[in-house]
């Protein structure tokens, strides 16, 4: 009995730190695109004043 209730304490601690952990890293990613793609837009920019 007390076996089982451990079992479900770690399983559901695992799920709650991958989810985090999985919310974080889409995040980081989501903020990386976002930094790209405005680093991109100057340079667009900068090429289409250039010519």
């Amino acid at each position: 009995m007390t076996l089982a209730l451990v079992l479900l304490l770690l399983l559901g601690l695992l799920t709650t730190i991958s989810k985090h952990l999985f919310r974080w890293r889409l995040d980081r990613i989501s903020r990386t695109d976002s930094r790209a793609a405005v680093i991109s837009l100057q340079e667009f920019q900068l090429t289409r004043q250039c010519h």
